[in-house]
């Protein structure tokens, strides 16, 4: 008999502690059973914490593609927003002329040769330099290195500045930041 009315009494404190905790009682109409560990008090009124303060830091974001020398155009795979800035630093060597000793590069472009023909991505630029364009804007010179804030948004595309790619060998290591 003593362990039906130990069962019994926990059962009814559960109760009492579920339909007070969840205001229950008075949705049934019931008087507020007391309990050990729930007290209501009519009068009390809720009180709240302040709300956390959160301060939005700028946050960064960088991404390393591998740009091979013998592909116009090549997508890296991001969207930059306008008003983004962009950071690009690149690294490696390109040949672009069949393997000659010449035609070897850094993303800078090849010193003596500049691309004058009009199926150039960008006449007037060394053979081999790395170039850049967002979406289907114009294009711009990276370099070995190249900062700027987006004018546009669009997705980032990286080539080798040439016109005949199929002879091109080699490939820039290149580190995007954006922020």
């Amino acid at each position: 008999m003593k362990v039906k009315h130990g069962f019994a009494m926990t059962s009814v404190w559960i109760v009492s502690l579920l339909l007070s905790s969840c205001g229950l009682w008075q949705i049934f109409d019931l008087p507020i059973a007391p309990s050990p560990l729930v007290t209501q008090t009519p009068t009390s009124k809720p009180t709240f914490a302040p709300s956390p303060t959160f301060t939005l830091t700028e946050i960064t974001q960088a991404f390393t593609v591998i740009v091979p020398a013998n592909t116009l155009w090549f997508d890296t795979g991001l969207k930059i927003l306008n008003g983004q800035k962009v950071t690009i630093r690149v690294t490696g060597n390109v040949n672009t002329w069949g393997g000659r000793p010449k035609s070897d590069s850094d993303a800078g472009g090849q010193t003596t040769a500049f691309c004058d023909d009009w199926r150039c991505p960008m006449a007037g630029v060394s053979y081999g330099a790395l170039i850049g364009r967002l979406g289907v804007g114009g294009s711009f010179r990276v370099d070995t290195a190249f900062d700027f804030i987006a004018p546009d948004s669009g997705a980032l595309f990286l080539s080798v500045n040439d016109w005949a790619f199929a002879d091109n060998s080699g490939e820039f290591i290149v580190t995007i930041t954006v922020k």
